[in-house]
């Protein structure tokens, strides 16, 4: 069994990382789901032409603020 000491401060820091993508991915997670909901249901209701490509595309956007997300805890864990 190996033992880890660490300061407080980065304690803290790796805890204030946790938090803050904790809070990114949820709002992007959400965003997604109401993006999701949106675009199916303009899809299945309306005969939009060629709007129903980008209509379809749409969810694929708040999946990249949940990729940034994950790209912004990494490069703030790899601060400490």
């Amino acid at each position: 069994m190996f033992l880890y000491f660490t300061n407080v401060k980065e304690t803290l820091l790796v805890n204030e990382s946790c938090r803050l993508y904790r809070k990114d991915s949820l709002v992007a997670l959400g965003l997604y789901a109401v993006v999701l909901m949106l675009s199916i249901g303009a899809n299945s209701r309306f005969h939009l032409g060629w709007w129903r490509i980008p209509v379809a595309l749409a969810p694929v956007l708040p999946c990249l603020l949940v990729v940034r997300a994950m790209l912004a805890f990494f490069s703030r864990c790899d601060e400490l």
